[in-house]
């Protein structure tokens, strides 16, 4: 957290940087393969709430159509030698189950929209109380 001329700061960020593809339709978890061949690509994830309403399933994360895409992006993923995330599911059994076929076991604490309402929900309780 210190100053650098852009010489020494670029590179260092470039280094650091992880890119990450986010998988959210049938095309996307099709492509798998080709996308985690990519040179440059570190890994893929799997926007599981975007996927399961394109699937026509919104929230249904136990459909077995989304444990297959899963199986087919983890495949993509050991033969390039790249990391999958899944995100989007709050249940910690059904993520958990994702996890022996090739998902990193990196959960998320919560979708942003969640997070951003729990956050001003708790902000106006504050501001209540603080009123009384």
């Amino acid at each position: 957290m210190r100053p650098l001329p852009a010489r020494e700061l670029n590179p260092a960020l470039d280094a650091a940087a992880v890119v990450q593809v986010l998988l959210e339709t049938p095309a996307g978890i099709a492509n798998a393969d080709a996308i985690a061949a990519i040179d440059g690509v570190d890994m893929l994830a799997i926007g599981a709430n975007d996927l399961t309403a394109e699937l026509g399933v919104p929230g249904r994360y136990d459909d077995p159509r989304v444990r297959e895409a899963v199986a087919t992006a983890a495949a993509a993923c050991r033969r390039h030698g790249k990391l999958l995330a899944v995100a989007g599911i709050g249940d910690r059994a059904v993520h958990d189950a994702l996890v022996p076929l090739g998902v990193c076991p990196l959960l998320l604490t919560g979708m942003d929209t969640a997070l951003l309402f729990n956050a001003a929900a708790d902000a106006a309780r504050r501001a209540l109380a603080a009123r009384t």
